[in-house]
């Protein structure tokens, strides 16, 4: 199988490579292979990292509408796709928004994961780094030449990604999410770990945290469980006790985990807690603002952030502005003991993803029920419910 899919690659240029988790033990033979074919990587959620972000090649999270801008122009182009440890996860597809192109070799050590979600020209159970030592072992004497325009290409996009993010307005009464989590990683070691929660945050961060090093973003990625971000940057955090750890998490996931910053105080775990506020369960917010034009039981109380930060022995740095970014990071990653960063987000504009992948899982739902949603949606667009919001 190896030797058909190295005569495969041998034989069609334009090919892209699609990395999950399952390669994250394979990174130098994926960035090999990548350099020797001058293919354009993309990865899963969970396999952020396998290739640093600010590598020429890599294109960052994703391959559909919901991935990257780079990721989405430079993969329109590729014909021939190797994906190698991944599954195509709902989430990670974006609604399964991401189509592989004809010619689609998949490579897993789960046969069960081969051609469940989209058919293949070949599969390949193998362990990642196995098989992709046999592709270079293979395709020793194919180098093809520096693509310096695919370089620039992938260069562009990614400089276009953050001028957007940098010249974007200032907010004074609120803080921009993108802005914020490029100044972070502008702020923290290549090697930090950022563990993020369900929701808004964690889908900013997909297009405005590059990853840099494997299992160094952690998230809750088939099942989105909420509550995961607060425990496994304390777990990340006892075992390399050395890194900087970040934990991202939204303030309906913070009342569902919090507590555990407890355990972070009384077991001398620093890590930095990132809060954005943006007072209620963000994405059903919209989403039931968008399908029923109203919001019910979305909003959220509280809490008083200082005061409980005092009693679970943290201390606390608010944000409240574009203006605060940098003061309030410097605050917070000066402290020795565990911090709370309660971030007065603007959730105006949705994220990236969540505009490729919104409009996808309308796509995909039966022709009767796309009907019934678009007459339900245009009934209240014209007849409002009381106390629509």
């Amino acid at each position: 199988l190896l030797d058909d899919a190295a005569e495969r690659l041998r034989r069609f240029s334009a090919v892209g490579l699609y990395a999950g988790a399952g390669a994250v033990g394979a990174g130098e033979e994926l960035r090999a292979l990548a350099e020797r074919l001058q293919a354009p990587v993309a990865t899963t959620i969970s396999g952020r990292g396998v290739l640093p972000e600010d590598h020429p090649l890599s294109v960052g999270y994703g391959f559909g509408r919901s991935g990257t801008a780079a990721a989405w122009r430079v993969f329109r182009k590729v014909r021939t796709l190797v994906a190698v440890g991944c599954k195509y996860g709902e989430t990670a597809t974006g609604a399964y928004g991401a189509h592989p192109p004809s010619e689609h070799i998949h490579i897993d050590i789960n046969p069960a994961s081969l051609g469940a979600n989209y058919p293949t020209s070949l599969a390949i159970a193998a362990d990642a780094k196995m098989a992709l030592g046999g592709l270079l072992a293979r395709l020793e004497k194919d180098q093809r030449p520096l693509n310096a325009s695919l370089h620039e290409f992938i260069r562009q996009a990614r400089a276009r990604a953050e001028a957007k993010t940098s010249n974007a307005r200032p907010s004074s009464s609120r803080v921009s999410p993108g802005r914020f989590l490029r100044a972070l990683r502008g702020r923290l070691d290549r090697d930090a770990i950022l563990a993020t929660d369900s929701g808004a945050h964690q889908f900013w961060a997909l297009s405005d945290f590059p990853v840099y090093c494997p299992r160094t973003f952690l998230a809750p990625a088939d099942y989105q469980a909420m509550g995961f971000s607060i425990p496994a940057a304390i777990s990340a955090k006892l075992a390399f006790p050395s890194r900087q750890v970040v934990s991202l998490v939204g303030d309906g996931g913070f009342l569902m985990s919090g507590f555990e910053c407890l355990n972070a105080a009384r077991w001398g775990a620093p890590i930095v807690v990132v809060v954005f506020r943006d007072g209620a369960w963000g994405l059903i917010k919209e989403a039931q603002r968008r399908l029923y034009c109203r919001t019910p039981f979305t909003d959220l109380p509280g809490p008083n952030f200082q005061l409980l930060a005092q009693g679970l022995g943290l201390r606390c740095v608010q944000i409240a502005s574009d203006s605060d970014i940098e003061p309030g990071i410097t605050e917070a990653l000066s402290s020795e003991t565990p911090v709370i960063i309660e971030v007065a987000v603007d959730y105006t504009e949705p994220p990236p993803y969540v505009r490729g992948a919104g409009p996808q899982m309308f796509r995909n739902l039966p022709l009767r029920l796309k009907a019934t949603t678009a007459l339900r949606l245009a009934k209240r667009s014209l007849f409002p419910p009381a106390g629509a919001t």
